[in-house]
């Protein structure tokens, strides 16, 4: 939201506005939960189906200056920001 007007500065066309990511969904969903403090084991993989790769490529947008981290950074970063909120 912070970046919408300088969003609407960009020559138009198809953005991938995201966090970059090359894992597998099941290894993402692993990631969050560490990051969360809860246990993997919460997570099941879906054998029965092929592993689904969240891939994103936001060089093209990256090239406006625009940045993000990567969807295993932005867990990490979304968790201790909101520590900062809780109160016990």
């Amino acid at each position: 939201a912070e970046l919408t007007e300088k969003a609407l500065q960009i020559p138009g066309g198809a953005y991938n506005f995201g966090s970059p990511n090359d894992h597998h969904m099941y290894d993402t969903a692993l990631a969050a939960l560490r990051a969360l403090g809860l246990p993997g084991e919460l997570a099941q993989p879906d054998d029965s189906r092929p592993a689904r790769c969240l891939a994103m490529d936001p060089a093209k947008l990256r090239s406006f200056g625009f940045v993000f981290d990567d969807t295993l950074e932005g867990f990490e970063r979304c968790v201790q920001a909101a520590a900062g909120y809780c109160k016990d």
